[in-house]
């Protein structure tokens, strides 16, 4: 597994605050399918807390076609951060000034 790989074993987050997210942009979308389909195979067989329920979703284009980056990145920090909440912030469009980049001042604002 992840933790494995990366030597977390089977620590979680402790302070009730904790959170974490992933921002994506270019039709990168969420599915909370895909998501639980990841917990099933590679933490529940373990016994492993992955995440901290579902990911809170943010913006304009979190629903959709599951992008392969934005999963991962989801699936990724959920898999190795359990018991911390998440949130799963995405967003649609292209940078006004150059169409082959991330609207950045659409998230930042």
């Amino acid at each position: 597994t992840l933790r494995t790989l990366y030597s977390v074993g089977d620590a979680v987050g402790k302070a009730p605050a904790n959170k974490q997210a992933v921002t994506a942009f270019l039709g990168q979308h969420y599915s909370h399918d895909a998501l639980q389909k990841f917990w099933d195979r590679y933490c529940s067989p373990e016994g492993l807390v992955c995440g901290k329920g579902l990911p809170k979703l943010v913006g304009d284009a979190t629903s959709g076609t599951p992008g392969v980056e934005g999963m991962l990145d989801i699936e990724s920090m959920t898999g190795v951060a359990g018991n911390v909440e998440s949130e799963y912030w995405g967003f649609a469009g292209r940078s006004p000034d150059d169409p082959a980049n991330e609207p950045f001042m659409k998230w930042l604002g």
